[in-house]
């Protein structure tokens, strides 16, 4: 046994991970390049301390 974690990222507004209901321009306002980096900052924050 090798102790391994797979862990992936899904960004916002792909597959499953689409906030709010639709794609109204009041829904998309989290989908820029800018938060993409906040989102991905969090997640390896984040198992950074939960590892």
């Amino acid at each position: 046994e090798i102790k391994a974690i797979y862990a992936t990222l899904e960004h916002r507004y792909y597959g499953q991970s689409i906030p709010g209901l639709d794609s109204s321009t009041k829904n998309l306002v989290y989908l820029s390049t800018g938060q993409a980096l906040y989102d991905l900052a969090n997640f390896r924050n984040y198992y950074q301390v939960w590892l």
